[in-house]
C-alpha cells in the first residue's frame, strides 16, 4: 500500500514538473513576446499630450551660508539673471530661486505650471505682485495649489484668478534640470495618465519577467535562478527610477528615504 502511494506521488509530481515545464519554457515566454508585441502595436504612433509652450524662467542660486533673502533682495537677483527655458543645476543642494512669467493669460480656469524635474526634492511659491503663498510640496505631502503631477509638481491658478508673475524657491538633488511648461488641466491630466501607465507597464513586465524565473527556479532546482529573480526585482526599482515612477510601487506610495 505504501508503495502504491509512493508511486502515485511521484507520477503526481512529475505531472506538475512537466505542467511547470512547458510553462516556464513555451506558454509563459509565448505570452511575453504577444503581450509585448500587442503593446507596441497599441502604441505605436500614438504621440502623448504636449505643452502649450515652454515658460520663460529666471533663476538665482542662493549662497549656502545665508539664511533666505526677503523676496524683494530675490526679485533683484533674479533681474540680472539671463531668461533662459532650461536651467542645469550641476548636482547643486543649495536652494533654488527662479521667477516664471506666464504671460498674457489665456483663461484662467485652465492654466496649470507644470515642474516636470523628477529630481526637486521640494518646491514653494508666491504671487510676485501681492506677495501672497501659492502653494508649497515635498516629496511626503503638498499643500495649496501646488501638486504632486508625475516625476515633479504642478501649480494650478487660483479660482477666478490668472497666473501672472510667479517667484518660487526649489530644492533639488541629483542631476536635475529647471523649466517650467503651461499646461491645460485636461492635457496635463492625460498626460499623468500616461505617466502612470508607464510606470505600470514597467511593473506588469518585470513582474511576468520575475515570475517566469520563479517557476524556472522551482523545476529546476537552481539557487542561480531564485538569485536572479531577486534581481530581477531589484531592477524594477532602478527602471522606475530611470523614468522617474518610483514614488510608489504597485500603487503603493514609497517612503521619500528608501
Amino acid at each position: 500500500m505504501l508503495w502504491l502511494i509512493a508511486s502515485k506521488s511521484v507520477a503526481i509530481r512529475r505531472q506538475i514538473e512537466k505542467l511547470l515545464a512547458g510553462l516556464s519554457s513555451v506558454i509563459i515566454p509565448t505570452l511575453l513576446v504577444a503581450i509585448t508585441g500587442g503593446v507596441l502595436l497599441l502604441r505605436l504612433g500614438q504621440g502623448g499630450p504636449a505643452p502649450l509652450r515652454d515658460l520663460p524662467i529666471r533663476v538665482w542660486m542662493q549662497d549656502a551660508a545665508l539664511s533666505d533673502p526677503s523676496h524683494q533682495a530675490v526679485l533683484g537677483f533674479l533681474q540680472t539673471s539671463k531668461s533662459t527655458s532650461l536651467f542645469d543645476t550641476k548636482l547643486s543642494t543649495r536652494n533654488f530661486w527662479f521667477s516664471v512669467d506666464v504671460g498674457e493669460p489665456f483663461d484662467s480656469s485652465m492654466q496649470v505650471i507644470d515642474f516636470p524635474s523628477r529630481h526637486a526634492t521640494t518646491l514653494t511659491c508666491w504671487d510676485s505682485n501681492t506677495d501672497v503663498l501659492l502653494g508649497t510640496a515635498d516629496r511626503s505631502k503638498t499643500e495649496g495649489q501646488i501638486a504632486s503631477s508625475r516625476g515633479g509638481f504642478a501649480l494650478t491658478s487660483p479660482p477666478n484668478q490668472p497666473l501672472g508673475q510667479i517667484l518660487c524657491k526649489a530644492a533639488f538633488r541629483g542631476p536635475a534640470k529647471l523649466l517650467a511648461r503651461l499646461w491645460t488641466t485636461d492635457s496635463l491630466h492625460s498626460a499623468q495618465n500616461s505617466y502612470r501607465n508607464s510606470g505600470a507597464m514597467i511593473e506588469a513586465g518585470i513582474g511576468i519577467l520575475s515570475l517566469f524565473m520563479l517557476l524556472t527556479a522551482w523545476v529546476n532546482r537552481s539557487r542561480l535562478y531564485w538569485t536572479f529573480a531577486g534581481w530581477l526585482l531589484l531592477n524594477m526599482r532602478m527602471a522606475s527610477l530611470s523614468v522617474g515612477t518610483d514614488w510608489d510601487l504597485f500603487g503603493i506610495v514609497v517612503d521619500p528615504s528608501m
